[in-house]
């Protein structure tokens, strides 16, 4: 995890698919909490672990809301119809999605049920792109003029 977080953080451009769950970075801590007590038993974590968990996803959020890193999310509809958390916990993630997709620099795309199906034999991706370093807005943390 160190590694990914280390490349993810100096990442200007994210572009993650999410097919099962909503996308970290846009996730509120109670959706991210509710999420890691689901598999507590599976993955055998501490409540402690996942106190940290969701700190850590908290400050991750800020690469998009303070340091202006451009997010171009794709999830499936599956991601936001599943159950996680009790309806309230639902509601407000569904609010922190439609919130953070009013930034200027977050883009939310969701395949609909009704899109013909398709095939990956794993779980989501995400690509992460850095600007070179002469690049003009390289090492930017206010949005580009």
């Amino acid at each position: 995890m160190p590694v990914y977080l280390g490349f993810e953080s100096g990442a200007r451009i994210l572009r993650p698919w999410c097919p099962n769950v909503v996308y970290g970075l846009l996730q509120t801590e109670r959706y991210a909490r509710a999420l890691m007590e689901s598999a507590k038993g599976t993955d055998e974590t501490t409540t402690d672990f996942i106190d940290g968990s969701v700190a850590v996803r908290a400050n991750r959020k800020k690469l998009i809301t303070e340091a202006s890193a451009e997010l171009f999310s794709l999830m499936d509809e599956p991601a936001l119809r599943d159950v996680v958390a009790d309806g309230e916990t639902t509601r407000g993630q569904y609010r922190e999605i439609a919130e953070l997709a009013k930034l200027p620099n977050v883009t939310v795309r969701i395949i609909p049920f009704s899109a013909p199906a398709y095939r990956v034999t794993s779980g989501g991706f995400e690509g992460h792109q850095r600007l070179p370093v002469d690049h003009p807005a390289a090492g930017r943390t206010d949005p580009a003029p």
